[in-house]
């Protein structure tokens, strides 16, 4: 057997994983010696590994399409080109684009959305600029929760919005477009839990603001096209501190100063900076920890293509229960699904069908209505939701 490194991205199931696979802050996700699933693939991609060594054996080294001169090849290049030919099969399975994403792009509503959002990250961008440069001017967060509210109130439509976020992200996912998109999806989720109107404009500027502290990074690391180094990501990690350090003398509500600082803190410990637990995480911050992951994971990243929200919600439910606040994930997970009812979703088969019923139980895994069967996600192990179509 031969061990071979490969983009994570090129993974497939029944690839047994050689190595032990760990996020950078050292938990381990995905132990040696384990066969690949698609569940287990979409864990890998939620946690942004970049790479992962499999074993192969060594026919199938020796059965490649291409053939190879011993005398002009060598072993690294061989191994390379395996790795290659696994990850353009991995792009050409993403590349199966639904058709809907052409329609929405197509249509007068979508430029307007997209004019907006990119005004509103420009107003976003500029006024973040110079509260930093201009050390003691007040941020006016007037201007930029109107702007925000601005966008919402064009689609009431939560599954609407939804689509057109996915959509705006398919083109620039910069900071402040990411900053933007969180504090929209906090709003919907604001009125989701019926919150009262100021706090949903606080949980909103929240979001707007969570990120301020990556200004403060250099931007050859915050625009780096490439996945992060350790050393790269641990500079990464100290934008909340030095964000809350921007927020805290601003006359601002607590929550926004306590969301900059304590939005990567898990409600198990396991986040950063401190390490917070449970009680000691502001409430605001554990929900635009949900909008900032869920945002994140349905974007795309260059060494990973956007994920279906289906399939952020599949890991959310394996392991998100302990990390965020059951309160709060439970009902935004359930708003997502709901938002998606009657919706045309493309199997991982291939077939197109329609979302008809869900599963409270396990809401990755909805009744799907293919012509005139109807599948029940929860009972098919190997069928899931590939994409909305």
């Amino acid at each position: 057997m031969k061990t071979i490194k490969i983009m994570a991205k090129a993974a497939s199931p029944d690839m047994t994983i050689a190595e032990d696979v760990y996020t950078y802050g050292g938990q381990l996700i995905v132990p040696k010696g384990t066969v690949l699933d698609n569940r287990t693939i979409t864990r890998i991609k939620f946690y942004s590994i970049s790479e992962i060594t499999i074993l192969v054996e060594n026919e199938a080294v020796q059965e490649l399409d291409f053939q190879l001169d011993e005398a002009a090849c060598t072993k690294d290049e061989m191994i390379s080109r395996f790795a290659e030919r696994n990850r353009k099969r991995a792009l050409a399975h993403e590349d199966m684009e639904p058709e809907y994403l052409d329609i929405i792009r197509g249509s007068r509503e979508y430029e307007e959305f997209n004019k907006d959002v990119f005004e509103s990250a420009l107003v976003l961008e500029n006024s973040l600029s110079t509260f930093i440069t201009r050390a003691g001017e007040n941020l006016d967060t007037n201007e930029l929760l109107n702007h925000t509210k601005d966008i919402i109130v064009m689609n009431r439509n939560p599954m609407n919005t939804f689509h057109m976020l996915q959509n705006v992200r398919k083109y620039d996912d910069a900071t402040f477009i990411h900053c933007l998109n969180v504090a929209i999806i906090c709003n919907v989720f604001g009125r989701w839990i019926h919150m009262p109107q100021d706090d949903i404009d606080v949980l909103t500027l929240a979001g707007l603001l969570h990120d301020v502290g990556k200004m403060m990074i250099p931007e050859n690391i915050i625009k780096k096209p490439e996945f992060l180094t350790e050393a790269e990501y641990s500079v990464v990690k100290l934008h909340p501190k030095r964000g809350y350090n921007l927020l805290e003398s601003m006359r601002i509500d607590e929550r926004i100063k306590n969301v900059a600082l304590m939005h990567h803190e898990r409600c198990d410990g396991s986040g950063y900076p401190d390490g917070l637990k449970g009680n000691q995480i502001d409430e605001f911050a554990k929900i635009v920890a949900i909008a900032d992951i869920y945002d994140a994971m349905t974007s795309a990243r260059v060494y990973r293509g956007p994920l279906c929200p289906f399939e952020v919600i599949n890991v959310f439910e394996a392991e998100g229960y302990e990390k965020f606040e059951p309160k709060y994930i439970i009902p935004f997970l359930e708003g997502i699904v709901n938002s998606y009812l009657n919706a045309e979703v493309l199997l991982s088969d291939g077939r197109k069908g329609v979302v008809v019923l869900n599963n409270k139980n396990a809401l990755s895994r909805p009744v799907v209505r293919v012509g005139s069967e109807f599948i029940d996600l929860s009972k098919e192990d190997d069928l899931s939701i590939h994409a909305i179509a």
